[in-house]
């Protein structure tokens, strides 16, 4: 790496990896790089360099147009001039050499670009310069070094450049020449040492595509996406892959914690040599002849770049009936509106934008990008999460929603929309305007609260942005927000399949595709959470198990068949009994499958159980029962306290249990007859009613005279400050709030 001013970023990191990591099975395909030296030395030759300063005056304002000619005029100097004899000499002379350590003839390279000022710390410059590939004979090598060099000047480049106020002389351009992997007979993709939509540090993020990396850098494809936990390989755990996007059938998982695994040497490689933790942004390759897997590029990342936030911001949606238009997959983690404008990536002259609009286009390519810097938003129908204009459009803080199925057909140009890229990896589109509230705060590392602060959480996605909260753990993981937004089916429905109507039948297929549907129920739930544990890792994990109403099990596919209508489904079959009920024990077992995954096969020691709507200690005596032969028994078990009645028997249930959690939302509408769902009580009664709080000190008491944790993790103490001064007080165990609500405990200064 001390080599950079003369091979540039790109050559100077394969320099690096090759003399040192090649003996930790990190495989680079081998090549020779082209000074810096030889193009300098070019473009005075012919006084290159004099109509570049002129034609590149900085006082002077450029139009886009304006740049087109100025790049043709640079790059057709530098390409139509010969190189001097005694670099054309070197440069067949070592790929002669090359050819014979490949024991090949006209052995295929790629001859790829390396800018003295890309993949540094601050910039990635990502898609400004050229590379060639499959370039096969000695006349096609000497033309294709020169278009490497001229690519230095292309439009997006030089715009580049102006942007981050770089001397466009003070650049220079080395051409790295490398033995071709042929990942068109196979697949490749790129790879971050972090999780890039949101800085999370634990994870490394794979994605993948059939044939060459530059489908998915360029967008062209959605491509698989793989995401590995860094303790969980660590520890050699068996699957460390806690979330999995398919689109196709490319990369395996084992190649997956393959190049995990290679990745973070890499990164550990690069932070030593920095001396401060360095994520990093790799590009991979299999090779469809050998077979094996290489590394053919590694770079900062330039997000994130180690730095650890002080500040945390959460975009947070105003409640609304509208429903997405439609969805993708986010880049940022904001809330915008604007005005959408369709754009044709093959008639980009002149185009512009203003801040107030939305750029909606087949592909984020980065010939797009120079124009898009005062854009509101992107909207792609192509792409994935790492193709290089997402990459750019993070550094330029720009929100995108890419890989939108039909963008262009459904959005009308003028249109109002809001891109709603807040809730993870997922990115959501709604007509009109809606608003929004941004919650912000300074987060102190080792910050103490007079009470520990967990978090409640139901979308997996949003747990890595969660997990950077300085909080105990998690509070509350409710089951239910992935059956119902990722699974969709009735466990029942998943059981009985074959039983099914052929109409629901369908309705299943199209979302299991594949798999049997059982195998999905489990598969997707484990996954699911696993997410979440691993990302608080090794902070404790309370994992409730579901407490649907009949009517919300009903609006799920085949739920109709399963369940009766209940004329006050909140006072009807839910929680706890549901479990030991005879027509329900092979749903609960479903649930007990994927938390049994996250135990064995993940080896995530950090969950715990949460039993919800328990009215008697026998059904907690049978749940032990079924836990036991789904061998659960040795997880620690809570059960939640929202019935008068279990202050009755709460003797009982001191030695079945290892805690309790008020789930203050029921034991509110318990004890005051008052239905949550009807917003007019809300005005009339609320948790902050003294008689409400005595209950919960009187429960709080007594699980402390026998030495029990206790929490509370219902809505009262995100919503009321009253509610969590008087918990505090009264000596409970934890609060586990809203991500919301944790921004605003950390900002009560007197905690």
């Amino acid at each position: 790496m001390q080599d950079v001013n003369l091979f540039g970023g790109k050559n100077a990191s394969l320099g690096e990896m090759i003399h040192h990591l090649a003996s930790l099975s990190i495989k680079i395909p081998d090549g020779f790089a082209i000074s810096t030296s030889a193009y300098f030395e070019h473009i005075k030759m012919y006084n290159i360099d004099t109509i570049i300063k002129k034609t590149l005056d900085s006082k002077k304002k450029r139009t886009p147009n304006d740049l087109k000619k100025i790049s043709n005029l640079i790059r057709d100097h530098i390409e139509e001039k010969p190189l001097k004899q005694k670099i054309v000499d070197e440069v067949l002379l070592s790929y002669e050499k090359l050819c014979r350590e490949y024991k090949t003839e006209n052995l295929a390279v790629a001859v790829r670009s390396s800018a003295t000022c890309e993949d540094s710390p601050t910039a990635s410059f990502a898609g400004q310069q050229e590379s060639f590939l499959d370039i096969n004979n000695e006349k096609d090598l000497i033309e294709h070094t020169k278009k490497c060099m001229s690519s230095l000047f292309t439009q997006r480049a030089i715009l580049y450049r102006i942007e981050k106020k770089i001397d466009h002389l003070e650049v220079g351009i080395s051409v790295g020449v490398q033995k071709m992997i042929r990942s068109d007979l196979a697949y490749s993709g790129v790879g971050f040492s972090l999780d890039p939509g949101t800085g999370f540090s634990e994870v490394i993020t794979i994605e993948s595509a059939c044939g060459l990396g530059e489908s998915i850098v360029q967008g062209f494809v959605i491509p698989d996406v793989f995401v590995v936990h860094k303790t969980l390989l660590k520890k050699s755990v068996v699957d460390p892959i806690i979330k999995k996007e398919k689109n196709s059938s490319s990369i395996s998982d084992q190649e997956v914690i393959k190049l995990a695994k290679m990745i973070m040497l890499i990164e550990d490689h690069y932070s030593i040599l920095n001396k401060k933790y360095t994520p990093m942004d790799i590009e991979w390759a299999k090779d469809g002849v050998d077979h094996e897997l290489y590394i053919i590029q590694a770079r900062p990342e330039t997000i994130y770049r180690g730095e650890k936030k002080s500040i945390f911001k959460q975009y947070i949606l105003e409640k609304t009936e509208k429903k997405p238009i439609l969805q993708g997959q986010s880049i940022g983690s904001v809330i915008v509106s604007g005005k959408v404008r369709k754009i044709n990536l093959t008639k980009t002259r002149g185009v512009s934008a203003q801040k107030s609009e939305v750029f909606v286009t087949e592909m984020t390519s980065p010939d797009l990008m120079p124009f898009l810097k005062n854009a509101a938003g992107i909207i792609t129908e192509k792409g994935g999460r790492t193709c290089h204009a997402a990459i750019v459009s993070r550094e330029l803080k720009i929100p995108a929603i890419i890989g939108v199925k039909d963008a262009l057909k459904k959005l009308k140009n003028g249109e109002i929309v809001t891109l709603d890229c807040s809730k993870g990896s997922e990115g959501f589109i709604y007509q009109g305007e809606i608003s929004f509230k941004i919650e912000e705060c300074e987060i102190e590392e080792n910050k103490e609260t007079l009470v520990p602060i967990k978090i409640n959480i139901a979308n997996p996605d949003a747990a890595f942005s969660a997990a950077l909260l300085p909080v105990s753990g998690v509070g509350l993981t409710r089951i239910e927000f992935i059956i119902a937004n990722q699974i969709k089916i009735h466990p029942k429905a998943a059981i009985e399949y074959k039983n099914l109507p052929l109409k629901i039948k369908k309705e299943i297929e199209k979302i299991t595709k594949d798999q049997l549907p059982k195998d999905f129920y489990v598969a997707t739930l484990a996954r699911s959470l696993s997410q979440i544990a691993a990302s608080f890792y090794p902070r404790e994990v309370i994992i409730r198990f579901s407490d649907f109403k009949t009517n919300e099990y009903r609006s799920l596919i085949g739920g109709q068949l399963f369940e009766n209508i209940e004329d006050n489904p909140m006072l009807g079959f839910r929680g706890a009994m549901r479990y030991i009920d005879l027509n329900f024990k092979d749903c609960f077992s479903l649930e007990c499958a994927a938390i049994r995954y996250l135990k064995e096969k993940m080896q995530l020691d950090n969950i715990s159980l949460l039993i919800p709507f328990v009215r008697t200690p026998e059904e907690i005596k049978k749940i032990i029962a079924l836990l036991k032969k789904e061998k659960l028994e040795n997880l620690k078990r809570s059960m939640m306290i929202e019935l008068p009645a279990n202050l009755f028997d709460f003797e009982e249930f001191v030695p079945l249990v290892d805690g309790f959690s008020i789930g203050s939302n029921d034991l509110f509408q318990m004890s005051f007859g008052a239905d949550r769902d009807y917003e007019k009580l809300a005005t009339y009664i609320n948790e902050t009613n003294r008689s409400f709080l005595e209950l919960c000190k009187i429960f709080i008491e007594k699980a402390k005279k026998h030495k029990k944790e206790i929490g509370i993790c219902g809505q009262a103490p995100s919503d009321f400050k009253e509610v969590r001064d008087f918990l505090i007080k009264t000596g409970i165990s934890y609060i586990s709030l809203n991500s919301d609500a944790v921004l605003k405990f950390i900002n009560e200064c007197e905690y």
